[in-house]
């Protein structure tokens, strides 16, 4: 017997060795027995006893024979009273029954739940040369929040940095998380930049360990009806994720996400040399989960890349990303890739006594395309809010990260406009990704070195269109309205959207 200061632990187990092959018993009884010291819970909260049975064998030289030779039952559960219907950080319980295979194991997962998780499933492990593990999902809620929350105290940055899945998408959430900014911070074409100083870059140059993922075989399919992050907060979701000989395939439906809905897929193949990666994603009206009342955001992306680092990604990248934004409140000190204090600068000087009320978006609309690291918005951006019609052009160079982006701004004309409210302004923004400033500008409309531009065959709005844009009632349905006639019949992956272009 064991006192842990909480509880008791009772049982018996044993650990052994015949030649290279190691042999191992566990038959445990636990009373109010906490576990989360063991598994790095947080030490603010108060500990959560639980009770029950742990009973498991296994034999084998290696530890994947270990595992494939693993069976026994585990039956554990808090001792708070009830159900815990609507599980909250208090809840622990693990119900699951292991057994042998002809090729490994299979342990089946009648219930979890561990502070906001509550899930359900069923892993089934083979063993060989190349193991492969198989998880089916079936339903239930999956938080992330105590996962992110260890990574905040313990070098998320370096996580991140050496992460190869999450710096696939890295470069492709820039470049979505550059269009977005464009509509709401704005932009020129005037000169080339210097790239961004060193030790400034956003894309790592280190490369990403591909080789691994040759390894492993693996499958995940099934359902959750939740999963909870920092950022979102997803429901209704189907997945179905599968690694085999480095290459890596998925795709992922989601029935709500802050208030929306989306679609994404993804290839990456670790094999080829280069590693190369498709990125495709639809999304509908998804908003704020810190700020509900945001203006919605929906679009849809199309991307493909290759390299082996953050860096040969980011500065690869081809494809297009359309979206539209719509009514709500905006927060500009929140826009991706800008400062707070760039942002507020920029929106001050556009719409005069923007300080005094609560910003409000009408429509936001623009199409950023790639083509290898470079982007351009052939078509502009338009945004319109309560007080003024705004328009612009930027392009971004991902290999030297960096930016120009210039906004015009224009009153909207009509009722209630008095000659006091009258104005007509342009910001100019350009600078390393990482550090990007205003910069003083009073020409106007600035498109020098458009010309000189690859735009492949698109007609390239010119200044006295945008001027006519950004005289009209509705700036956003001009922009996407030139976008339907001239980009639609001239890419078929946005034909084939009805987001990007739907059938007249």
């Amino acid at each position: 017997d064991l006192d842990t200061g909480t509880g008791t632990l009772k049982g018996s187990g044993q650990l052994g060795w015949q030649g290279n092959t190691a042999t191992m018993a566990v038959d445990l009884a636990l009373d109010s027995v906490s576990l989360d010291p063991l598994l790095g819970e947080n030490k603010s909260l108060a500990p959560v006893p639980v009770s029950g049975t742990v009973k498991f064998s296994s034999s084998g030289g290696t530890t994947g024979a270990l595992l494939a030779n693993l069976s026994g039952e585990v039956h554990i559960q808090d001792d708070l009273p009830g159900d815990g219907a609507g599980a909250d950080n208090s809840r622990r319980e693990l119900q699951m029954t292991a057994r042998r295979t002809d090729s490994g194991m299979e342990a089946v997962v009648e219930r979890l739940r561990w502070q906001k998780t509550d899930v359900a499933g069923k892993l089934v492990y083979t063993d060989g040369t190349s193991p492969a593990v198989s998880i089916q999902l079936s339903g239930g809620t999956l938080s992330l929040l105590p996962w992110e929350a260890a990574e905040t105290t313990t070098g998320a940055e370096d996580q991140q940095d050496s992460g190869a899945l999450a710096a696939v998408t890295k470069g492709a959430r820039t470049g979505i998380d550059f269009v977005g900014a464009l509509i709401l911070s704005p932009l020129s074409w005037m000169k080339e930049q210097d790239a961004a100083a060193p030790g400034q870059r956003l894309f790592s140059s280190r490369p990403l360990p591909f080789d691994t993922l040759a390894d492993y075989q693996a499958t995940i399919a099934g359902n959750l009806n939740r999963l909870e992050t920092r950022g979102a907060t997803l429901q209704d979701l189907d997945l179905s994720v599968s690694l085999n000989q480095g290459r890596l395939a998925g795709t992922l439906q989601v029935g709500q996400y802050n208030q929306g809905n989306a679609q994404i897929e993804l290839d990456l193949n670790a094999a080829a040399a280069p590693a190369a990666v498709t990125l495709k994603g639809t999304f509908a009206n998804i908003r704020s989960q810190q700020r509900p009342k945001s203006f919605s955001r929906s679009g849809h992306f199309n991307l493909s890349t290759q390299g082996n680092s953050q860096a040969e990604l980011a500065a690869n990248l081809d494809g297009f990303i359309y979206l539209e934004l719509g009514a709500g409140e905006l927060d500009y000190r929140d826009v991706k890739l800008l400062t707070a204090d760039v942002a507020t600068e920029a929106f001050r000087a556009l719409i005069p006594g923007l300080e005094s009320k609560q910003p409000r978006l009408e429509c936001g609309a623009t199409l950023g395309l790639f083509n290898a690291g470079q982007g351009i918005t052939p078509y502009g951006y338009a945004a319109r809010t309560r007080e003024a019609n705004l328009v612009g052009r930027a392009k971004v160079d991902l290999a030297r990260e960096t930016m120009e982006m210039e906004f015009s701004s224009s009153n909207r004309k009509g009722i209630g406009i008095s000659v006091s409210s009258v104005f007509s302004n342009t910001v100019e923004i350009q600078g390393p990704l990482s550090d990007p400033k205003v910069v003083p500008n009073t020409a106007g409309l600035l498109w020098r070195g458009w010309a000189a531009m690859m735009t492949g065959g698109l007609s390239v709005i010119g200044e006295s269109m945008f001027k006519r844009v950004l005289a009209s009632d509705n700036p956003c349905e001009s922009v996407i309205d030139h976008i339907h006639k001239d980009f639609c019949p001239k890419n078929p992956a946005a034909a084939a959207s009805a987001m990007v272009c739907p059938a007249s």
